[in-house]
């Protein structure tokens, strides 16, 4: 060039806050690339890891152009691009001065994405183990921001194989063409922990042995925790099936030997009262474990057995039993507590027509449409309830916004001797006054227009 070059660099690092920032600064002045405002640019360049690249879809991302004055906002616009575009760890400027103005250099530095994962060391365990665990626990493998994240990871799943004092120091290698990187896990495992000895406290129908063949312990075997819990879950699902609905099994106070090699296990076992749930009266419809979920739960207190009640009753309805009611008892019988639901369903109604006032904005037939019920069809009250949401709805973006809508329900006899009762829903709307919207007024926008 003749007379030596000027160079500036503007760096701009993430996180956003950061790049946010030193556009403030250049754009204030504070920064020396402030200089070169106003002259013509005569060159703009982008460098991937030192790789020339003319991409079109990153240039098109520059609001700066060769041939123009330097605007400051322009290059403000174009880095912000350039790292919305989420492919660049960094981005950063360069600007040349020379005789005819000035050149920019946009430095980028790709985002090198984990594409495959590598262990390294004293694993203890399986490599695919371990990434399985992984992509398990992270839903993939881990980004590039959850590397420190997925190191803890992987301890975590080596103390619970035994490993109690394995550490996992994580590396990022990147590759080229394409882009990405490997994740590698530098592990040593350390020493296995072995069971000093068991025991089992508590109170239930199993023996020690059981529980602790259950739990998979047994003096002198490798300590895992994991295959421990499994056991013990396995285990209170043997008792729940057995009717000791509540029962609980532990080994939260294991004792660890301070070198990590060794432990104390110590299995609590409760399985509290034998449970018993008698039925009388109508039959249910459906899974009597998902309407009265006492195993399923672990629990037989009152919030658990009013809420089957009351999922029975609603099932009943469905079906047409619009009367229908559940009820419960409890009372100590031989062995345990019996608890007691009674149902009566009561008559089977049928829907015998909607009669509907007060609708002027939507017609009676979308009003029908809503609610969903044809005549003589099992009368289903919960169709009722979803119907009046979709017309409350349907109100509100008409513009209807003090709307309301209720229905009331009201019984018929039979159309016919042995027939069954029926049933006529009236809805009653009072529309209320329709809110239009009469202007719309902007401020405070600078960079688009109030049409925009």
């Amino acid at each position: 060039m003749g007379a030596r070059v000027k160079q500036v660099l503007l760096v701009l690092l993430v996180p956003g806050a950061l790049v946010l920032g030193a556009l403030n600064a250049f754009a204030q002045g504070a920064d020396p690339i402030a200089s070169f405002a106003g002259r013509p640019v005569t060159a703009v360049h982008l460098d991937l890891e030192g790789r020339r690249s003319d991409a079109p879809e990153l240039l098109a991302l520059l609001d700066v152009r060769a041939g123009q004055p330097l605007d400051l906002a322009a290059l403000r616009v174009s880095l912000i691009q350039l790292y919305s575009a989420g492919r660049f760890d960094d981005v950063s400027v360069r600007a040349v001065a020379s005789s005819g103005g000035v050149e920019l250099v946009f430095d980028l530095v790709p985002r090198h994405a984990i594409d495959r994962v590598a262990f390294r060391g004293d694993t203890g365990v399986s490599s695919g183990a371990l990434e399985r665990e992984l992509r398990q626990r992270f839903g993939g493998l881990p980004t590039n921001a959850q590397v420190d994240a997925a190191a803890r990871a992987v301890e975590r799943v080596l103390a619970e194989e035994g490993y109690r004092s394995a550490k996992a120091t994580p590396g990022i290698e990147p590759t080229h063409n394409p882009d990405r990187a490997t994740l590698v896990m530098n592990v040593d495992a350390g020493p296995l922990a072995v069971v000093r000895s068991a025991k089992v406290e508590g109170h239930s129908p199993l023996s020690v042995n059981d529980v602790l063949s259950r739990a998979g312990v047994k003096v002198g075997d490798a300590y895992r925790p994991r295959q421990i819990d499994t056991g013990l879950d396995t285990l209170i699902e043997t008792l729940r099936t057995r009717g000791y609905y509540e029962a609980t099994a532990s080994h939260a106070r294991d004792v660890i030997a301070a070198d990590g090699r060794s432990v104390d296990v110590l299995i609590t076992v409760e399985s509290g009262g034998l449970v018993t749930v008698k039925m009388t009266g109508d039959p249910v419809p459906g899974n009597l474990a998902d309407l009265v979920p006492v195993r399923r739960e672990g629990s037989a207190d009152e919030d658990l057995l009013e809420d089957s009640v009351r999922r029975i009753e609603a099932a009943l309805r469905r079906e047409g039993y619009w009367k229908a009611k559940a009820t419960f008892s409890r009372a100590e019988g031989e062995g345990g507590q019996v608890i007691t639901i009674d149902v009566a369903r009561g008559d089977r109604y049928r829907f015998d027509r909607l009669e509907v006032t007060g609708n002027a904005a939507i017609p009676t037939t979308a009003i029908e449409a809503a609610i969903g019920l044809e005549s003589d069809s099992v009368f289903d009250g919960s169709k009722v309830a979803r119907g009046l949401n979709i017309i409350r709805d349907d109100y509100l973006q008409r513009g209807y916004a003090s709307a309301v809508v209720t229905a009331a329900a009201s019984e018929l006899p039979p159309a016919k001797s042995g027939g069954e009762p029926r049933i006529v829903e009236r809805i009653t709307i009072e529309e209320g006054a329709q809110t239009r919207i009469a202007d719309v007024t902007v401020t405070g926008a600078s960079a688009l227009t109030p049409t925009e």
